[in-house]
């Protein structure tokens, strides 16, 4: 039996969202009036043609406008599914993850087994905290204690109390429907998937945990992707770490931040000036309260003035015994610090690489990697307190960004606003220092008052 060469359609339109049943009909009717002018070949066919497609794309083009705008307005509070909507209608596709094929090592031997790369960055990530604290401790040698910047000691302790499997049914159902995994390959679509049937033994685990004050030694093992940030593809610091923990860890991690951040919040410890990492709080918040400062200064006809701080490597550079310390000044004690103790000590990590297995290293310093779900507020370095000088010099901190307000005053002026002055390589404690000498050489009293002390 002769084959019979079908004719190729011609391209359809693809069936976008935003093409509705009356732009279908359109196009059905733009396809007969170009095949009417194709045979016809007449003049007054072809011009009742190109008019009536210029008008169907310029309908397509405000209907596709419409829909997006609509969906903007949709997605306005939640920053994933607007970041979603920018990259489909900008295009931009996701990078792959791309094979490291090489690295040189610190003795700058080049490296191309898997394994060997994988044990190699491993042991470069596990010590910048070290080399960092070591670094810190050669430059200042007389540095304050961090806790002596914490005025305020809470008396009374925490109480943590045990958790119920129907409050771990609702942590569990709030979860986002995350397929990445740990070492475990459990990830919370399975959590979701048997929240039922596993809620009533977690509640036993869970609740052993804390009466024991021991953090299972398996949910701190984090799986270590390399992501490229840029520049020598060889060179180990062009890489950063995304760290993949156990999702039942992350699970009993949120437990364990609600009660804390409940007992901070009773007692007042977190400044009303802290925007990140709160409920009901967010960097929209902080940038209209920046706004309504400068507003201010504009009306009193003061100069504003900010600073934007950043610490290197900030989660890798926590020491676990200053953070330990100052929870327990903050009513941290007894079986609740037992077990932050047991949560921050011990933790180790491997990066994957090529199906090898490499080596574990421990995290010394590193509070715990960045995919945790203890919240920011554990960080002893963070700037929680706020500085308020009524009627002259005002200091807000907002995680490393300060605002200042000041009329006029040479001292300040002089150092804020002179070329020497590199505020790109001013550290923190450089930074207060500053501060320490305008409270002592500006502020006489007759100016205005210090309310709160920084918190780091």
């Amino acid at each position: 039996m002769p084959r019979r060469k079908l004719s190729n359609n011609k391209r359809k339109n693809p069936d976008e969202p935003w093409i509705t049943a009356g732009i279908k009909n359109s196009i059905k009717t733009k396809t007969k009036l170009h095949k009417k002018a194709t045979r016809s070949c007449s003049t007054v066919d072809w011009q009742t043609y190109k008019r009536f497609q210029n008008l169907l794309t310029k309908t397509k083009h405000k209907a596709e406008q419409l829909y997006y705008r609509n969906l903007s307005i949709l997605y306005g509070q939640n920053k994933s599914k607007t970041w979603k909507l920018i990259n489909e209608i900008s295009k931009r596709k996701r990078k792959s993850n791309v094979t490291i094929k090489s690295l040189i090592d610190k003795d700058g031997n080049r490296l191309e087994e898997d394994k060997d790369k994988a044990n190699c960055l491993n042991s470069h990530l596990t010590s910048i905290g070290q080399k960092m604290a070591d670094e810190a401790k050669s430059k200042n040698e007389t540095m304050t204690d961090p806790l002596d910047y914490i005025k305020k000691e809470v008396n009374s302790s925490m109480f943590l109390n045990y958790t119920s499997a129907s409050e771990i049914f609702k942590c569990i159902s709030k979860l986002d429907n995350k397929r990445s995994s740990g070492y475990d390959l459990i990830n919370n679509h399975i959590l979701k998937a048997t929240n039922s049937t596993i809620s009533p033994y977690l509640e036993i685990l869970f609740n052993h945990c804390i009466n024991q004050a021991v953090f299972p030694a398996n949910f701190k093992i984090a799986q270590v992707i390399p992501l490229f940030k840029g520049g020598n593809r060889e060179d180990l610091n062009a890489y950063r770490p995304i760290s993949l923990l156990p999702a039942i860890g992350k699970l009993f991690e949120r437990l364990l931040a609600y009660r804390l951040t409940n007992h901070l919040a009773m007692h007042n410890i977190l400044s009303e000036h802290q925007f990140g990492f709160r409920e009901n709080h967010s960097t929209e918040l902080a940038i209209c309260d920046i706004h309504e400062k400068l507003l201010h200064n504009l009306d009193k006809g003061l100069s504003s003035c900010t600073v934007f701080l950043d610490l290197a490597k900030a989660f890798d550079s926590v020491s676990h015994s200053i953070l330990l310390r100052k929870l327990e000044k903050y009513g941290v004690r007894g079986i609740a610090l037992d077990l932050f103790a047991s949560y921050l000590h011990g933790r180790s990590q491997f990066v994957k690489g090529g199906g090898c297995a490499p080596d574990f290293c421990c995290r010394c310093f590193c509070v715990c990697p960045p995919a945790t779900d203890m919240p920011d507020m554990m960080h002893p370095y963070k700037w929680c307190g706020t500085m308020d000088i009524d009627f002259f010099f005002s200091f807000e901190c907002l995680r490393g960004f300060g605002f200042f307000s000041f009329s006029g005053s040479p001292q300040i002026e002089g150092i804020f606003f002179s070329p020497a002055f590199d505020f790109q390589r001013c550290s923190a404690p450089t930074f207060l220092n500053i501060f320490s000498g305008f409270q002592r050489e500006v502020l006489d009293g007759t100016h205005g008052h210090l309310t709160a002390q920084p918190d780091f």
